[in-house]
């Protein structure tokens, strides 16, 4: 930037506004010596003064920055393009952290339900009866469930454990028994319309008449 030129233009500019020098100098708080040195010459604003002087003489901040060059030389256009790039880069900077934020939150909420939905015990009580069972397990079927998800009714078999039965208690194919256990969600397993649950425990096993 040409000092002698910059000052020359900046007091024929402030000049045809009809200011005073020290009028400028109170508008940007500076002396009146300094606005003095910058039209002679003598010295050039910083930075920081060149918004509040652009806005005290009513020129465009970019033009402010070239005012001391020839026109064909003036770097205002250049600055634009480097003050838009540099915004560019910052929105896609921007938006590119707030994509990671959205797509680790989304996969946090997926995460925590299915963790909440597929983890909670649950205590179900069922009725229904013994169709089959061994020396290590005993299968019953429920009378009926509604499955809320898929708008239908269907009957679960639950496999209990025969170690889970208390000693003594009677087991044959057909007895009716009311269960109370505890299972969780992700352990309820389908294959095509047959369902299976398998209880984590076996709170209570007592005949139905």
């Amino acid at each position: 930037m040409n000092k002698t030129k910059l000052g020359t233009n900046l007091a024929n500019r402030r000049r045809e506004l009809g200011l005073k020098q020290e009028e400028v100098a109170n508008k940007i708080h500076v002396s009146s010596k300094t606005i003095s040195k910058w039209e002679r010459g003598v010295s050039s604003p910083d930075i920081s003064f060149w918004e509040g002087l652009a806005d005290v003489l009513k020129i465009d901040l970019y033009e402010f920055v070239g005012y001391g060059e020839e026109k064909e030389n003036t770097p205002s256009n250049a600055l634009k393009t480097a003050l838009k790039e540099d915004k560019t880069k910052k929105y896609k900077r921007i938006a590119f952290i707030l994509s990671i934020v959205l797509i680790l939150s989304i996969i946090f909420i997926s995460g925590y339900l299915f963790y909440r939905d597929y983890t909670t015990e649950i205590i179900g009580i069922s009725r229904g009866e013994v169709i089959d069972f061994n020396k290590e397990y005993l299968i019953f079927q429920k009378d009926a469930a509604y499955d809320d998800e898929r708008e239908r009714w269907y009957a679960p078999k639950i496999i209990i454990k025969r170690s889970e039965i208390q000693r003594g208690f009677d087991v044959e194919k057909g007895k009716r028994l009311k269960i109370k256990y505890m299972y969780k969600k992700g352990e309820v397993i389908e294959r095509g319309e047959e369902t299976e649950i398998r209880p984590l425990q076996i709170l209570e096993i007592s005949n139905l008449e």
